[in-house]
Protein backbone atom coordinates (compact mmCIF):
# COMPACT_ATOMS: atom_id res chain seq x y z
CA UNK A 1 0.00 0.00 0.00
CA UNK A 2 2.84 2.59 0.81
CA UNK A 3 4.61 1.71 -2.43
CA UNK A 4 1.48 2.44 -4.23
CA UNK A 5 1.10 5.79 -2.57
CA UNK A 6 4.96 6.35 -3.04
CA UNK A 7 4.45 5.80 -6.95
CA UNK A 8 1.11 7.57 -7.54
CA UNK A 9 1.23 11.08 -5.34
CA UNK A 10 4.27 12.42 -7.30
CA UNK A 11 2.84 11.44 -10.75
CA UNK A 12 1.18 15.21 -10.46
CA UNK A 13 3.58 17.74 -10.48
CA UNK A 14 3.98 20.75 -8.17
CA UNK A 15 1.93 23.67 -9.76
CA UNK A 16 2.01 27.09 -7.95
CA UNK A 17 -1.32 29.88 -7.92
CA UNK A 18 -1.02 33.06 -7.68
CA UNK A 19 -4.50 35.24 -7.11
CA UNK A 20 -4.55 38.77 -7.78
CA UNK A 21 -6.79 41.85 -6.68
CA UNK A 22 -9.93 40.63 -8.63
CA UNK A 23 -9.96 36.88 -6.97
CA UNK A 24 -8.97 35.73 -10.62
CA UNK A 25 -6.34 32.99 -10.08
CA UNK A 26 -3.21 32.94 -12.63
CA UNK A 27 -0.62 30.33 -12.77
CA UNK A 28 2.86 30.82 -11.76
CA UNK A 29 5.44 29.04 -14.49
CA UNK A 30 8.35 30.29 -13.03
CA UNK A 31 9.39 30.48 -8.85
CA UNK A 32 11.70 29.65 -5.85
CA UNK A 33 9.20 27.48 -4.51
CA UNK A 34 8.56 25.06 -7.63
CA UNK A 35 12.26 24.79 -8.36
CA UNK A 36 12.94 23.46 -4.56
CA UNK A 37 9.85 20.81 -4.92
CA UNK A 38 11.28 19.82 -7.95
CA UNK A 39 15.27 19.55 -7.39
CA UNK A 40 15.54 19.94 -3.40
CA UNK A 41 19.09 19.25 -2.86
CA UNK A 42 22.22 18.10 -5.39
CA UNK A 43 21.56 14.42 -3.98
CA UNK A 44 18.18 13.51 -4.89
CA UNK A 45 15.04 14.58 -6.75
CA UNK A 46 11.68 15.63 -5.41
CA UNK A 47 9.96 12.24 -6.19
CA UNK A 48 12.59 11.02 -3.91
CA UNK A 49 11.70 13.48 -1.14
CA UNK A 50 8.08 13.15 -1.29
CA UNK A 51 8.24 9.39 -1.32
CA UNK A 52 10.47 9.09 1.91
CA UNK A 53 7.95 11.74 3.67
CA UNK A 54 4.75 9.84 2.83
CA UNK A 55 6.29 6.54 3.97
CA UNK A 56 7.32 8.17 7.06
CA UNK A 57 4.10 10.31 7.12
CA UNK A 58 1.80 7.37 7.03
CA UNK A 59 4.00 5.07 9.28
CA UNK A 60 4.51 7.32 12.25
CA UNK A 61 1.69 10.12 11.80
CA UNK A 62 4.64 12.60 10.68
CA UNK A 63 6.68 13.93 7.77
CA UNK A 64 9.50 16.38 8.13
CA UNK A 65 11.71 18.62 5.90
CA UNK A 66 14.60 20.94 6.97
CA UNK A 67 15.07 23.98 5.47
CA UNK A 68 18.17 25.59 4.36
CA UNK A 69 18.19 29.20 3.89
CA UNK A 70 20.80 30.85 0.84
CA UNK A 71 24.48 32.28 2.40
CA UNK A 72 23.34 35.99 0.54
CA UNK A 73 20.00 36.41 0.55
CA UNK A 74 16.36 35.57 2.10
CA UNK A 75 14.57 32.23 0.76
CA UNK A 76 15.23 28.64 0.92
CA UNK A 77 17.99 27.44 -0.82
CA UNK A 78 17.37 23.80 -0.30
CA UNK A 79 14.87 20.91 1.40
CA UNK A 80 16.30 17.73 2.78
CA UNK A 81 14.08 15.20 4.20
CA UNK A 82 13.95 13.99 7.96
CA UNK A 83 13.26 11.00 9.81
CA UNK A 84 10.71 11.21 12.01
CA UNK A 85 13.04 9.72 14.51
CA UNK A 86 15.60 12.23 14.08
CA UNK A 87 13.13 15.21 15.06
CA UNK A 88 10.84 16.23 17.76
CA UNK A 89 9.11 19.12 18.60
CA UNK A 90 9.06 20.72 21.55
CA UNK A 91 7.27 23.27 23.31
CA UNK A 92 6.11 24.83 26.14
CA UNK A 93 3.21 26.20 28.72
CA UNK A 94 2.30 28.80 26.23
CA UNK A 95 3.40 27.94 22.57
CA UNK A 96 2.46 24.29 21.05
CA UNK A 97 5.87 23.90 19.68
CA UNK A 98 8.50 26.83 20.21
CA UNK A 99 11.08 24.81 17.96
CA UNK A 100 12.23 21.10 17.27
CA UNK A 101 15.36 18.73 18.33
CA UNK A 102 17.30 17.06 15.90
CA UNK A 103 19.13 14.21 16.96
CA UNK A 104 21.62 12.76 14.21
CA UNK A 105 23.29 10.36 16.22
CA UNK A 106 26.20 9.88 19.00
CA UNK A 107 23.99 11.37 21.87
CA UNK A 108 23.87 14.38 19.55
CA UNK A 109 20.68 17.43 20.59
CA UNK A 110 20.68 20.32 18.12
CA UNK A 111 17.96 22.84 18.38
CA UNK A 112 16.77 24.01 15.25
CA UNK A 113 13.79 26.75 14.64
CA UNK A 114 10.21 26.19 13.62
CA UNK A 115 10.12 28.78 11.10
CA UNK A 116 13.36 25.75 9.41
CA UNK A 117 11.26 22.68 9.69
CA UNK A 118 8.13 21.55 7.56
CA UNK A 119 6.01 19.47 9.92
CA UNK A 120 3.57 17.29 8.02
CA UNK A 121 1.00 15.79 10.23
CA UNK A 122 -1.09 12.98 9.87
CA UNK A 123 -4.28 14.44 12.07
CA UNK A 124 -3.56 15.10 15.63
CA UNK A 125 -2.34 12.90 18.14
CA UNK A 126 -4.68 12.73 21.74
CA UNK A 127 -1.78 11.13 23.56
CA UNK A 128 1.32 14.70 22.42
CA UNK A 129 -0.92 16.79 20.32
CA UNK A 130 2.18 18.46 18.78
CA UNK A 131 2.45 15.60 16.57
CA UNK A 132 0.40 13.23 14.08
CA UNK A 133 -1.25 9.86 14.43
CA UNK A 134 -0.29 7.46 12.22
CA UNK A 135 -3.77 5.30 10.44
CA UNK A 136 -1.77 2.40 11.04
CA UNK A 137 -1.28 2.52 14.73
CA UNK A 138 -5.30 0.77 14.91
CA UNK A 139 -3.92 -1.89 13.14
CA UNK A 140 -0.16 -2.56 14.23
CA UNK A 141 -2.26 -6.05 15.53
CA UNK A 142 -3.05 -7.17 12.28
CA UNK A 143 0.71 -6.48 10.58
CA UNK A 144 1.75 -8.85 13.61
CA UNK A 145 -0.51 -10.97 12.65
CA UNK A 146 0.22 -11.49 9.11
CA UNK A 147 4.18 -11.45 9.97
CA UNK A 148 3.29 -14.52 12.23
CA UNK A 149 1.39 -16.40 9.35
CA UNK A 150 3.97 -15.93 7.49
CA UNK A 151 7.01 -17.07 9.77
CA UNK A 152 4.82 -20.27 10.56
CA UNK A 153 4.46 -21.06 6.76
CA UNK A 154 8.83 -20.74 6.78
CA UNK A 155 8.68 -22.76 9.37
CA UNK A 156 6.23 -25.81 8.65
CA UNK A 157 8.51 -25.75 4.43
CA UNK A 158 11.76 -26.00 6.55
CA UNK A 159 10.29 -28.85 9.41
CA UNK A 160 9.56 -30.98 6.44
CA UNK A 161 6.63 -29.43 5.65
CA UNK A 162 4.77 -30.32 8.93
CA UNK A 163 4.76 -28.97 12.42
CA UNK A 164 6.28 -32.11 13.78
CA UNK A 165 6.41 -35.97 13.77
CA UNK A 166 6.39 -38.31 16.76
CA UNK A 167 8.90 -41.21 16.68
CA UNK A 168 7.65 -43.86 19.08
CA UNK A 169 10.10 -47.14 19.69
CA UNK A 170 7.85 -50.56 19.44
CA UNK A 171 8.19 -53.33 21.50
CA UNK A 172 9.31 -53.60 25.13
CA UNK A 173 12.90 -52.29 24.66
CA UNK A 174 13.27 -48.59 26.33
CA UNK A 175 15.55 -46.23 24.49
CA UNK A 176 17.64 -44.33 26.81
CA UNK A 177 17.83 -40.16 27.44
CA UNK A 178 20.95 -40.43 24.86
CA UNK A 179 19.04 -42.61 22.55
CA UNK A 180 16.07 -40.02 22.31
CA UNK A 181 18.12 -37.38 21.40
CA UNK A 182 20.62 -38.91 19.42
CA UNK A 183 17.19 -39.66 17.50
CA UNK A 184 15.99 -36.55 17.38
CA UNK A 185 19.08 -35.05 15.84
CA UNK A 186 19.57 -36.92 13.33
CA UNK A 187 16.42 -36.32 12.25
CA UNK A 188 16.47 -32.56 12.58
CA UNK A 189 19.99 -32.69 11.15
CA UNK A 190 19.21 -35.19 8.08
CA UNK A 191 15.68 -34.87 7.46
CA UNK A 192 14.30 -31.55 7.26
CA UNK A 193 15.36 -28.21 5.46
CA UNK A 194 17.44 -29.03 2.35
CA UNK A 195 16.90 -32.56 2.92
CA UNK A 196 13.40 -32.73 3.69
CA UNK A 197 12.19 -35.72 1.38
CA UNK A 198 14.85 -37.67 2.18
CA UNK A 199 13.90 -41.10 2.87
CA UNK A 200 14.24 -41.97 6.69
CA UNK A 201 15.01 -45.82 7.99
CA UNK A 202 15.73 -46.99 11.60
CA UNK A 203 17.16 -50.16 12.37
CA UNK A 204 14.49 -51.29 15.61
CA UNK A 205 10.78 -51.26 15.35
CA UNK A 206 9.49 -47.96 15.15
CA UNK A 207 6.30 -45.75 14.69
CA UNK A 208 6.65 -42.60 12.84
CA UNK A 209 3.58 -40.10 12.48
CA UNK A 210 2.91 -37.18 11.66
CA UNK A 211 1.82 -34.74 14.98
CA UNK A 212 0.06 -31.64 14.28
CA UNK A 213 -1.68 -30.93 10.45
CA UNK A 214 0.01 -30.60 6.81
CA UNK A 215 0.16 -27.67 5.46
CA UNK A 216 -3.28 -28.50 3.53
CA UNK A 217 -5.23 -28.63 6.74
CA UNK A 218 -3.54 -25.34 7.88
CA UNK A 219 -4.50 -23.27 5.03
CA UNK A 220 -3.12 -19.63 6.14
CA UNK A 221 -5.44 -18.29 3.25
CA UNK A 222 -8.08 -16.57 4.55
CA UNK A 223 -6.05 -16.09 8.09
CA UNK A 224 -4.09 -13.44 6.34
CA UNK A 225 -6.72 -12.21 4.16
CA UNK A 226 -7.86 -10.29 7.32
CA UNK A 227 -5.23 -8.14 7.90
CA UNK A 228 -4.67 -7.49 4.47
CA UNK A 229 -8.72 -5.83 4.08
CA UNK A 230 -7.99 -4.03 7.42
CA UNK A 231 -4.13 -2.42 6.63
CA UNK A 232 -5.39 -1.71 3.11
CA UNK A 233 -8.73 -0.47 4.68
CA UNK A 234 -7.10 1.95 7.27
CA UNK A 235 -4.59 3.64 4.69
CA UNK A 236 -7.41 4.18 2.43
CA UNK A 237 -6.31 2.16 -0.17
CA UNK A 238 -8.90 -0.67 -1.77
CA UNK A 239 -6.86 -4.38 -1.81
CA UNK A 240 -7.37 -4.67 -5.68
CA UNK A 241 -5.35 -1.66 -6.19
CA UNK A 242 -2.29 -2.90 -4.29
CA UNK A 243 -2.69 -6.38 -6.03
CA UNK A 244 -3.32 -7.91 -2.09
CA UNK A 245 -4.88 -11.26 -2.80
CA UNK A 246 -7.88 -9.77 -0.80
CA UNK A 247 -8.68 -7.81 -3.84
CA UNK A 248 -7.24 -9.88 -6.24
CA UNK A 249 -9.87 -12.69 -5.90
CA UNK A 250 -12.91 -10.45 -6.69
CA UNK A 251 -10.93 -8.53 -9.14
CA UNK A 252 -12.50 -7.62 -12.72
CA UNK A 253 -11.35 -4.16 -15.43
CA UNK A 254 -14.68 -2.31 -14.14
CA UNK A 255 -14.29 -2.49 -10.64
CA UNK A 256 -10.45 -2.19 -10.87
CA UNK A 257 -10.95 1.36 -12.25
CA UNK A 258 -13.64 1.81 -9.76
CA UNK A 259 -10.79 0.63 -6.86
CA UNK A 260 -8.22 3.18 -8.36
CA UNK A 261 -10.41 6.19 -8.32
CA UNK A 262 -11.47 5.89 -4.91
CA UNK A 263 -7.78 5.21 -3.86
CA UNK A 264 -7.49 8.58 -5.20
CA UNK A 265 -9.80 10.28 -3.51
CA UNK A 266 -9.34 8.39 -0.06
CA UNK A 267 -5.74 8.88 0.15
CA UNK A 268 -3.69 10.97 -2.63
Amino acid sequence: CLQWIGRTFPEAPPVLWQVDAAGERQIVAKHDLLRVLTKPNEFYSGEAMWTATLYDLNLTGNGYWLKIGWANRAGVAELWWCPSSMLEPKGDDETLITHYLYRPGDGQEIRIDREDVVHFRYGIDPSNQRLGLSPLRSVLREVYTDQEAAAFTSHMLVNLGVPGLLVSPKGDIMPSADDVQAVKDEISDGYTGANRGAPLVFSGPTDVQQFGFSPAQMDLKNLRRVPEERVSGALGIPAIVAGLGAGLDRSTFANYAEAREAAYEDNI
